[in-house]
């Protein structure tokens, strides 16, 4: 890599000074985006691996290696404990190591979680086996947590801003095909979890192999080492010889620089001091924390057992249709979109969406609980709620249905296109660490309480009140989000700070 960097930078342009509009080499953008969104495979992979392996769990014939529902969801809310964390030691990696090395560096709790998964075979205590399972899963977390902190810095940083859009949602359609992919083979008989976890090992490996060679970002060589042949150099790399803005690109980028080193305390006393970086923080803590805390996270995990639990036949295989499928192709359509329709948009049209399939899913809920048949013979027991009214779980699949498609064209994709636009380069990394870790810790409650509170309450009154947040959050977007796309990133901090300037502050700072 440090030859061809060295190779480039050495190549004249030949573009006249008249051509204002030099084409971009994709096949370097798209070779670096590509290798960072295996991690998103593996998040995604990550996310919906309760699904199929909880269905197999719930039903061993052995009771001491035998899951109960409480045990489910701690397996659920492990992976999100463990992004917590990730999300905080990625953050700081990112800033001290580089962008790079912290991507290369994601591999090491990816590859250890899951082999741990894949010893748990050889357990021959019921305790262990489940212990060791856990702990697998926490460490899997970790890795997820660490790649959402660090891929949407990564490659908004290396994209050009007309395309920026694109290429940071390529994130999400990665995630929805790690879903289907998850789902998919756990519906192909006889597949065991040993044998998933052994296939996301295969898919760490080929990360590691492919990422040695994707480059540093421009902006970390630029603040950190000082290094301005190198960093134009890299944006040689990444836009081709013949792309002729290289030198106005650098200077952007250092223009946007402050003096003050990011350090944690610096990045908080910055973003509480400074309305003009405190507000887009907090609209994208927000989403962020929306993301996580809608109902996709419980739905991905749990969307065997739900499906089983209600009577629809071959509930694997219709998981990675209704979910894993609908969300891959959505997804894609989203990031065509994305740069065309605008993130705003799309995060209203999400959430709207959103809100009416969680309705849906409240009244097919409903209207299938034991109680509401008010028949004798039907006892109120989980085991036999698909005596009521069985004939209505198709409402539950379209509800499903919907409710993928509308979280994968804007609340999936749109979050982390917005982190890299909202929030200024010097305080971004630390920023993104933090938030990341906050919004994992909603994922952690959302998945660790949903079988319970689905039990205490009832399914429909969870997706009921996920209908109102639903509504509450269409609001806040309608009335506070600002559009970005086609915006440079030193002019988005521009708009936070003509509409939200505190000159106390900033004099201060």
């Amino acid at each position: 890599m440090d030859e061809l960097l060295k190779e480039e930078f050495t190549l004249e342009e030949t573009v006249s000074s008249t051509d204002s509009k030099v084409p971009i080499r994709l096949w370097t953008m798209v070779y670096s985006v590509l290798t960072v969104c295996l991690l998103s495979l593996l998040a995604g992979v990550t996310l919906a691996f309760p699904s199929p392996v909880l269905v197999e769990l719930l039903q061993l014939d052995d009771p001491q290696f035998r899951f109960d529902t409480q045990l489910a969801d701690i397996f659920g809310a492990a992976a999100p404990v463990g992004g917590l964390f990730g999300g905080l030691i990625a953050g700081w990696f990112a800033d001290k190591l580089g962008r790079k090395t912290t991507i290369i560096l994601t591999s090491v709790p990816y590859l250890s979680g899951y082999f741990i998964i894949l010893c748990a075979v050889l357990a021959e205590n019921g305790i262990i086996f489940k212990v060791v399972l856990m702990v697998g899963r926490f460490l899997t977390g970790v890795g997820m947590g660490w790649t959402f902190a660090i891929m949407g810095v990564y490659i908004g940083e290396i994209s050009p801003s007309r395309s920026r859009g694109v290429f940071a949602s390529m994130t999400e359609v990665t995630i929805s095909l790690g879903i289907l992919l998850i789902l998919a083979l756990g519906a192909i008989p006889n597949t065991h979890y040993y044998h998933l976890a052994l296939v996301i090992v295969g898919i760490v490996t080929l990360f590691v192999i492919l990422g040695i060679w994707i480059p540093e970002t421009p902006r970390w060589l630029l603040l950190k080492s000082k290094n301005e042949k190198e960093a134009t150099a890299v944006l040689k790399y990444l836009r081709g010889p013949k792309y002729r803005k290289v030198q106005q690109e650098v200077n952007e980028i250092k223009s946007s620089f402050t003096k003050k080193s990011p350090t944690f305390f610096n990045t908080i006393r910055q973003l509480l001091c400074n309305r003009n970086m405190l507000i887009p923080f907090l609209l994208v803590l927000y989403i962020l924390i929306y993301q996580q805390a809608c109902g996709k996270g419980p739905l991905t995990n749990f969307i065997g057992p739900i499906f089983s639990d209600i009577g629809v036949p071959s509930p694997n295989l219709t998981a990675a249709f209704s979910l894993g499928g609908v969300s891959l192709l959505v997804t894609i359509i989203g990031v065509i979109a994305i740069d065309f329709v605008g993130r705003k948009l799309l995060l209203a049209l999400s959430s709207s969406g959103m809100f009416l399939a969680s309705s849906m899913m409240s009244v097919q809920f409903y209207l299938t609980q034991p109680s509401y048949c008010n028949n004798s013979t039907v006892l109120e027991t989980a085991d036999l709620v698909v005596d009521c009214n069985p004939h209505l779980y198709p409402l539950a699949i379209a509800g499903v249905i919907l409710f993928s498609l509308s979280f994968s064209i804007g609340v999936g994709p749109v979050p982390w296109v917005i982190v890299s636009e909202y929030i200024p380069f010097n305080v971004r990394s630390m920023a993104a660490g933090i938030m990341s870790a906050i919004s994992w810790g909603m994922a952690a409650i959302s998945s660790g309480t949903f079988l319970n509170l689905s039990e205490a309450i009832g399914a429909w009154g969870i997706w009921l009140l996920l209908a109102s947040y639903h509504a509450l959050s269409f609001l806040i977007i309608v009335l506070f989000f600002i559009e970005t796309k086609g915006k440079k990133l030193e002019e988005v901090q521009e708009m936070f700070a003509a509409r939200f300037q505190c000159q106390t502050c900033s004099k201060k700072h």
